[in-house]
């Protein structure tokens, strides 16, 4: 992710950290754009909502590799000739933490999407187990 300027040594350890980033962050919102749009109202979208589960599980380690990649490259110290360097660390620091905030922002974004539907699905399916019991009650206490 860092680049090396031949005029003197110059490094920016997260001068291409979006290019890293955006794939998975571009297969986190369409996973997210699924959630969303499945209906709660119909019990039988909970398996799309487990599909989507498993594949956000799947790309759990992916994510991971890239926070860890953005850490390391935070770690890694902006160098080069020059007075400017401080502003190129600082923005080199920006680039790197705001790479971070997006990665986490978007996969915590999915999970609060899934965990809405899931908890709002079973709670339409408790209503619809009880609006069926209260008519089974009624149909075999009338006719028993």
């Amino acid at each position: 992710m860092s680049e090396k300027k031949a005029n003197g040594e110059i490094i920016v350890p997260t001068l291409n950290i979006e290019k890293t980033i955006d794939p998975l962050c571009t297969e986190l919102r369409e996973l997210n754009h699924e959630a969303e749009a499945i209906n709660i109202f119909n019990p039988f979208n909970a398996l799309k909502l487990r599909r989507l589960s498993t594949q956000k599980e799947r790309l759990q380690s992916k994510y991971e590799k890239e926070i860890a990649d953005c850490y390391d490259c935070l770690r890694e110290p902006v160098s080069g000739p020059g007075s400017t360097m401080a502003f190129v660390q600082a923005w080199s620091t920006a680039k790197g933490i705001s790479a971070i905030l997006k990665l986490q922002n978007i996969w915590h974004e999915l999970g609060a999407v899934l965990d809405r539907k899931y908890a709002y699905m079973f709670a339409i399916l408790a209503i619809y187990v009880s609006i069926l019991s209260v008519l089974l009650t009624l149909i075999f206490g009338i006719f028993g």
